[in-house]
């Protein structure tokens, strides 16, 4: 749905439409960390959570959510003057009612991820952000321009809270105790002080952008970051937001979770490394017949952060161990030496434009990459080198895809059009991978297929 929306509406609008939409995101997504306060995570870390504890922490978060709304509306011309665009005013304002909606399901979501209900909680989100994106593209055909994204923001956040509900059927008591939140302040302290952190590190290359090559550039950097992103989403961050939970019933046995650990990376490189080698395969087929030719830009953008994903994708699950064991003041200090150095690597990249900052960051985390596993995986009595063996037959079959849709590419003739191009790139990648996989990573696919079959049981 994320893709298929996301194409669709880029067809409509202009990247202009989406670099004014992303300014604006970026203050939602930061209210969002403080709004939470880390509640959500420390429901599902906490032993037995009571029923006093989760209405506790409904109504601080209702509470939070109702400041957050009017903190957003009320820096809406604030916001404008930063970026010197006076649009963000008015889609800042309507959108700012996206926290108060989220927070209204902030702990029935919790509550469905503490019971491994992930069905549920998918179908509620499935529903709520399919019935956004048919807002947004109905929008968008009458001609509403940037308010077609807006609407589709606020309209899918609200139907997501309300599927949420449904779906969860936890309702909260009228009662609210200090004391019981309280038992939950040190997890939920360092745990958003790290959000907070991370969000410095992923937005602050959207703020330098948007403040100084405009909305433009922003639109194109940020449709190229979303692809990125919108696949990460697809495997690795479900398997975070799955795996949680059961790594938090493992925090004291430190061989099973490490086992675990290394299973779970496998399998999210074996799906992972093929997509984002892929993208860096098709980049220019694709955003030419997804896109069109206004978002040519986008392709150099894509082979820089495609590679930078597939390290992401076995990095985002060590988060988990810190969380699972309690030690977010690790996750802090460390959040806070990667940002600054991200915020570093962005000025400096500005000087060559979106693509020089989109290099500069690639940089940045591949120099990161080996303390990034180092200091979770000690925790547990890991070594960096089982991670490599974990990943290194899904990393040769994908890199082998590669070349092989590389050399295909070459090939073909020049006068093939952007879909059909597309579609052969897409089909020999699809059959190269499959092949090598089954020949070089057999046991790497079962075990995939096994932890498939028993999450869904």
């Amino acid at each position: 749905m994320t893709v298929v929306t996301g194409v669709i509406l880029a067809r409509m609008l202009s990247p202009a439409d989406f670099g004014l939409v992303a300014m604006a995101l970026m203050f939602i997504g930061f209210i969002d960390l403080i709004r939470d306060l880390g509640t959500g995570a420390g429901i599902v870390q906490a032993d037995r959570p009571s029923d006093q504890l989760l209405s506790s922490l409904f109504w601080l978060n209702l509470a939070l959510g109702i400041a957050a709304s009017a903190l957003l509306a009320s820096l809406a011309p604030a916001a404008a003057l930063l970026f010197r665009e006076p649009r963000l005013t008015s889609v800042l304002t309507m959108l700012s009612f996206s926290p108060l909606f989220a927070a209204l399901s902030v702990v029935q979501t919790s509550v469905l991820v503490r019971e491994l209900k992930f069905r549920q909680l998918a179908m509620a989100e499935l529903a709520g952000f399919s019935l956004g994106g048919v807002t947004g593209i109905a929008l968008a055909l009458r001609g509403y321009g940037v308010w077609s994204l807006v609407y589709q923001s606020v309209v899918g956040t609200f139907l997501i809270s309300l599927a949420t509900w449904f779906a969860s059927r936890w309702l909260p008591l009228f009662v609210f105790r200090f004391s019981s939140v309280k038992s939950l302040v040190s997890f939920s302290a360092n745990l958003t002080g790290f959000n907070i952190l991370n969000f410095v590190i992923r937005n602050a290359d959207n703020v330098l952008i948007g403040r100084y090559l405009g909305a433009q550039s922003l639109g194109l950097y940020d449709l190229a970051y979303r692809v990125m992103l919108s696949s990460l989403q697809l495997v690795s961050g479900a398997f975070a937001r799955a795996l949680f939970p059961i790594y938090a019933r493992l925090r004291d046995d430190h061989r099973r979770l490490g086992a675990a650990y290394l299973k779970v990376t496998g399998a999210v490189a074996l799906i992972a490394f093929p997509v984002m080698f892929g993208i860096v395969g098709i980049a220019e087929p694709f955003v030419d017949a997804a896109f069109g030719p206004q978002w040519a830009a986008v392709v150099p953008l894509l082979l820089i952060l495609a590679p930078v994903g597939a390290l992401q994708a076995i990095s985002t699950t060590v988060g988990n161990i810190y969380q699972a064991l309690g030690r977010t003041d690790l996750l802090v200090r460390f959040a806070a030496v990667a940002g600054l150095l991200s915020v570093v690597a962005f000025v400096i990249g500005l000087q060559w434009g979106i693509v020089g900052v989109a290099a500069c960051y690639a940089l940045m985390q591949c120099g990161l990459a080996y303390s990034l596993f180092k200091i979770p995986l000690g925790l547990i009595g890991l070594q960096v080198t089982a991670v490599v063996q974990a990943v290194g037959r899904a990393l040769l079959c994908s890199l082998g895809m590669l070349a092989a849709v590389y050399s295909v590419d070459r090939l073909l003739p020049d006068s093939i059009d952007s879909a059909a191009r597309l579609s052969v790139l897409v089909l020999i990648g699809v059959v190269g991978y499959s092949a090598s996989t089954w020949f070089f990573n057999r046991e790497g696919a079962v075990e995939l297929v096994n932890l498939v079959r028993q999450s869904d049981a």
